[in-house]
């Protein structure tokens, strides 16, 4: 997955930021109907909205490309390859 791809994904709504969703208590990385922790400890108990507000796009982008630029980095954050796969078909094909 490349960091473009991942920007375009969260320009178009594909990729969003939840307080708490699918079984996600803090911050996570919705895509689809399933969700992900990707924030490092200081980052993960800030809202949503704080998120946004205190990070560029580019340093999300940065975030959400050392979990998902290959399935090895996903695995590294819980996610197995069925669920990687499952991103990157959402992301590239769904729009």
């Amino acid at each position: 997955m490349t960091k473009e791809m991942i920007k375009k994904g969260i320009q178009e709504g594909t990729i969003s930021f939840e307080d708490s969703y699918g079984g996600c208590i803090e911050l996570c990385c919705r895509i689809g109907e399933n969700a992900f922790y990707f924030a490092s400890p200081d980052v993960c108990y800030l809202s949503k909205d704080q998120f946004l507000a205190k990070y560029s796009m580019s340093e999300i982008v940065d975030m959400l490309f050392a979990v998902l630029e290959n399935e090895q980095s996903a695995e590294r954050y819980g996610i197995n390859v069925d669920e990687f796969s499952y991103y990157e078909f959402l992301i590239n094909y769904i729009r």
